[in-house]
């Protein structure tokens, strides 16, 4: 016959306490077979009976004070219900489950490295995308300065990326200790290293492919998308395989927690679709490239020179024969 499994939660963690004599008493008190810390739980809340005559189970609400509800119908003080496994109670603020010994359980996770999960959980490619972003943070100021500088002065302006970066390894670090309760510091430096490599790898390359096409908006969709779904996917992929958490679960948290860069991406989305055409910093990409690759070839200065006096005259006879017509 199978044995009553008694299901409890406490901080995010299962508990299952095998009932093998058939019956079991639920609350706070010392005395109880299952003992609750919960404060709303009364001390002694619930009673557990196995029925005489099948596989059920009965159960009797003991607490007079917060009371238990079985499918969100609350039962009065020592009323017993009869019920079938697997079934959910309300004891107070606590959920328990009652199960059954012979009951399937979920396949198991195994944490193995496998593919795109590699750079999670191995602490060579987590080593190597860590250095990879500082690397990045150091090209990508001597990129964006104008004079040669010694190396210092460039690692002095990417301390503050490297401060993000350091931020958002804590909180990923943080969410593996709630969630599992353990620090998961290798997959936690992968993460953080991916949401700065990746970006920065992303704007590069859709800087060259907008040069290309003489066109922003390849380069404009590319990082809002990048912005919007990066850090909510790496975290919810964290949580799935790392946490083992279902996917629901997953994608929760990873909202809950991507909320507000969300929301400051958004409103700088907003102001770039609300600013005027003018602007005092010309766009990169309208400016000639070093290996100028274009679809289409940059015309020659003379051509340029050909090209404006052209449309000039034509401006101009425009200009004259509409003020003809009005003297007329």
């Amino acid at each position: 016959m199978a044995t009553l499994i008694v299901e409890t939660h406490s901080r995010g963690v299962s508990q299952f306490h095998p009932v093998k004599s058939g019956s079991a008493t639920i609350g706070r008190a010392l005395d109880n077979d299952i003992i609750l810390s919960d404060l709303s739980v009364s001390p002694h809340h619930l009673k557990i009976e196995q029925s005489n005559d099948d596989d059920a189970f009965i159960v009797t609400n003991l607490s007079n004070e917060n009371g238990s509800r079985l499918n969100k119908e609350k039962l009065k003080v020592g009323e017993g219900r009869k019920v079938h496994l697997p079934t959910d109670i309300n004891l107070a603020s606590s959920k328990i489950r009652l199960l059954s010994s012979d009951m399937a359980v979920e396949p198991t996770r195994v944490r193995e490295c496998n593919g795109f999960f590699c750079l999670y959980t191995s602490p060579i490619w987590a080593t190597f995308l860590l250095l990879s972003a500082l690397g990045m943070f150091l090209f990508d100021q001597y990129m964006s300065t104008s004079m040669d500088r010694p190396i210092g002065h460039y690692i002095d302006a990417s301390f503050t990326s490297m401060l993000y970066l350091l931020g958002f390894f804590l909180v990923v670090a943080g969410i593996s200790r709630l969630a599992s309760h353990r620090w998961d510091i290798v997959p936690a430096i992968s993460v953080a290293s991916l949401l700065f490599l990746v970006p920065q790898l992303v704007e590069y390359i859709s800087h060259f492919v907008s040069y290309y096409f003489s066109s922003e908006s390849i380069k404009t969709v590319s990082l809002n998308l990048v912005n919007f779904v990066l850090l909510p996917g790496l975290i919810t992929v964290f949580m799935m395989r790392i946490a083992h958490s279902p996917f629901a679960a997953a994608l929760g948290v990873s909202l809950l927690v991507s909320a507000p860069f969300m929301a400051y991406q958004a409103s700088d989305f907003v102001r770039e679709l609300t600013r005027p055409g003018f602007s005092p910093l010309p766009s990169y990409n309208k400016s000639l490239s070093s290996l100028d690759l274009r679809q289409e070839k940059t015309i020659s200065i003379a051509d340029f020179i050909q090209q404006s006096e052209v449309e000039l005259a034509n401006i101009v006879l425009a200009e004259l024969d509409e003020k003809n017509k009005e003297e007329e």
